[in-house]
């Protein structure tokens, strides 16, 4: 949709998104804890009350209605030229190993951050902290979310490639995982500011490379769906996978070192995704039999 709607501003657009999530992570986070104790552990009004924003995202999305198969005036095509060429959907985006960088960069980077999101509280819990103390570390790891969600995608839109953003926000990760563990609890706040800050990073770039990397709006949803699906589903393993790790060693040593390494092979991927490359668009030469486009699967560039 920003690619649509906002192309010319579009890392501005992807910040404002990414800071409304970090905003609605950042007040959950605050709040679940202090109301599930003041009414007395009630679950469903602890969870229940996050029903309401969950509606209210539904009526503000109803307007968007109204722009269902009919895309803006400026990047229509006309009638002739649609008829002699599909939609710039149909390519199958899978063949293309850009496909599979900016897949593997969304995966990874969510896995990291929803084992954290996870499991974050209960391992400072472990090292003595209380339940409320680790609920409000986790709001603080929204605060860093929050700090790079604007800017990130911004300064990755002026720029054809994004290298530089890449290499700092996964050595950011993997030492705020590894504070967060291994250094003195007292360091804590400093460390998972550190971690949100990076994370926050790392989703701004994910976000950004499904955008970037399709050369129209039609591909640069394709790319969003296939990235975010498979990327989700990959993604859903690391809070389990941890949690299993913990309980067959009794410690956090081997799980957050799961992490680190998985944060490692995030950095290789990104570096390959943050290269200035866009998907090829059909064309009619394409459809008709012309020249097979680069950076398929076992092409090189």
């Amino acid at each position: 949709m920003v690619k649509r709607r906002w192309p010319e501003r579009a890392g501005f657009g992807i910040g404002i998104y990414l800071t409304a999530l970090s905003v609605g992570a950042i007040l959950s986070s605050l709040i679940s804890v202090p109301l599930y104790r003041s009414s007395g552990g009630s679950v469903p009004l602890a969870l229940g009350l996050w029903a309401a924003p969950a509606a209210l995202a539904m009526l503000l999305w109803l307007p968007q209605l109204r722009y269902r198969g009919a895309g803006s005036p400026a990047t229509a095509a006309p009638v002739a030229a649609s008829a002699m060429a599909p939609a710039a959907g149909r390519i199958k985006i899978y063949r293309y190993a850009l496909t599979w960088q900016v897949t593997a960069f969304m995966g990874l980077q969510s896995l990291l951050y929803y084992a954290a999101l996870s499991w974050l509280p209960t391992i400072f819990q472990d090292r003595g902290s209380s339940p409320v103390v680790g609920g409000n570390l986790l709001a603080l790891m929204g605060v860093g979310n929050l700090a790079t969600s604007l800017i990130v995608p911004v300064l990755a839109h002026r720029a054809p490639g994004q290298r530089a953003l890449v290499v700092p926000s996964l050595v950011g990760t993997a030492a705020g995982l590894a504070g967060s563990l291994w250094a003195p609890l007292g360091q804590a706040p400093l460390w998972v500011l550190v971690l949100g800050i990076s994370q926050g990073s790392c989703l701004g770039l994910a976000i950004f490379f499904m955008m970037a990397r399709a050369p129209n709006p039609g591909l640069a949803a394709s790319l969003s769906g296939f990235s975010q699906s498979v990327g989700y589903l990959a993604a859903s393993a690391g809070p389990l996978e941890v949690g299993l790790l913990h309980t067959a060693t009794g410690s956090w040593d081997i799980p957050v070192g799961l992490l680190l390494v998985l944060s490692a092979c995030e950095l290789v991927v990104g570096l390959l995704a943050a290269r200035p490359l866009v998907l090829p668009a059909v064309t009619t030469t394409a459809v008709r039999g012309g020249p097979a486009p680069r950076d398929r699967l076992g092409d090189r560039g």
